[in-house]
């Protein structure tokens, strides 16, 4: 009997052991998408300030830069808590549905995070030769800035 209840004890002591990592790493999921939200809906005022601003300065052929420019601010989202419960395999502590809302997040942030090194890749590899000469002065602008 004592034996019996020394494995059960174990056994609900491992369990709650598990019950905590999984609620820790899930708050920690739970963190890392609010500050990846909060970083975008800091960025994307100034993401269309800057398109809408570039087409006028591209229309009116104005080579200088307007002071509002800060760069392109391109964000990485973070992904390492997702990528720790997947790693530790506490991921098999979660639903279905709740997996698949996690991959649909994880999924969007990748397609950001994607847009923003097409985004620079498309920037730096921008040939001299390839670009009109009156737009030539606000890429040199520009690359000044990253």
């Amino acid at each position: 009997m004592a034996n019996h209840l020394k494995v059960e004890n174990t056994s609900w002591s491992e369990s709650k052991q598990q019950k905590q990592k999984t609620d820790t790493l899930s708050e920690n999921i739970r963190t890392e998408i609010q500050n990846n939200h909060d970083r975008i809906a800091k960025v994307i005022e100034y993401h269309e300030l800057l398109r809408d601003g570039s087409r006028y300065y591209l229309k009116v052929k104005r080579h200088k830069l307007p002071k509002m420019f800060r760069g392109i601010n391109v964000l990485i989202l973070s992904r390492s808590a997702f990528e720790t419960v997947a790693q530790t395999g506490l991921v098999n502590e979660y639903t279905v549905e709740k997996i698949q809302a996690l991959n649909k997040i994880y999924t969007f942030q990748k397609a950001y995070n994607d847009f923003g090194n097409i985004l620079l890749s498309s920037l730096f590899s921008l040939s001299v030769f390839q670009v009109k000469k009156k737009t030539i002065g606000l890429l040199y602008n520009i690359y000044q800035f990253l």
